[in-house]
């Protein structure tokens, strides 16, 4: 109980923030193509384009991180981290086609965007909290 006190305390903290919008935005993005796949291993050999290395670089930064900030029961500084990936996913998403023609290209990109998705999610499951001044989730 005092956990999740804990985080919807870092939910209303950070709500009316745009940074907060931001993270709902990209978090959507990221979880509208990965929800339906299983999460795998990301080969990074397969990794290519400038800004799927930055995702993926930002995402190892930050894992370890969140980690460490959800088992000390920091919410707020997991929001903070989470801002701070939010220009990389919209930059993958603008310049990477995920869907690739090449199987094993488009399997690992998935992968990376699923990693992605849980680390959103550590929180809160943020496909159900809505924006109200966005109107949506």
């Amino acid at each position: 109980v005092v956990d999740i006190k804990h985080r919807i305390e870092a939910i209303e903290e950070f709500y009316n923030q745009p940074i907060f919008r931001k993270i709902l935005n990209s978090s959507s993005r990221v979880l509208n193509l990965s929800r339906n796949n299983e999460e795998t291993e990301i080969d990074r050999s397969l990794l290519k384009e400038k800004a799927e290395l930055s995702l993926y670089h930002n995402y190892e930064s930050i894992y370890p991180r969140t980690r460490e900030f959800i088992y000390n029961k920091e919410y707020k500084k997991v929001f903070k981290l989470l801002g701070d990936l939010c220009e990389p996913v919209d930059g993958f998403f603008d310049q990477v086609l995920v869907m690739d023609k090449d199987n094993d290209i488009r399997k690992n990109r998935v992968a990376l965007i699923k990693k992605i998705g849980i680390l959103f999610n550590q929180v809160a499951d943020l496909s159900k909290i809505v924006s109200v001044k966005e109107g949506r989730k």
